[in-house]
């Protein structure tokens, strides 16, 4: 489910109105309703953050993100991700099984060199490698 349709269902079902949300995150009612009416799957994470706040949720839980499931559920079921300008975007197919992305994506708005998102991947290798001893 794309962001937008995402928000618009939380909105319905805790009888929130755009116009209240866009008083509630001092967001705009034009962007919201753009978000929702377009559902759109990208937004700027201060966005995200704002949103996510007001309506008392993690930014993880706003975009489905469940950290109880693996990360092939999560993938199957929309994982997103942070890129280097800000905007939060579902997870390309082609990096799909790129640990770091997704793993970086989940830290509160942090840029990651390439190199801490290597030390990144290496260090959830090594906490999987634990599982089998």
């Amino acid at each position: 489910m794309a962001l937008g349709k995402r928000l618009k269902t939380i909105l319905e079902e805790k009888g929130i109105t755009i116009l209240e949300l866009s008083r509630m995150t001092g967001i705009s009612k034009n962007t919201l309703y753009a978000i929702t009416k377009r559902d759109n799957d990208t937004m700027k994470y201060d966005n995200l953050k704002k949103i996510a706040d007001a309506l008392n949720m993690t930014t993880d839980e706003l975009v489905n993100f469940d950290p109880s499931k693996t990360l092939e559920e999560n993938l199957a079921q929309g994982t997103h991700y942070i890129n280097k300008d800000g905007i939060v975007s579902p997870l390309p197919p082609k990096t799909s099984h790129n640990t770091s992305y997704t793993l970086a994506a989940h830290f509160d708005g942090d840029e990651f060199t390439a190199e801490e998102l290597e030390e990144i991947k290496k260090f959830a290798e090594f906490v999987k490698s634990k599982r089998t001893k």
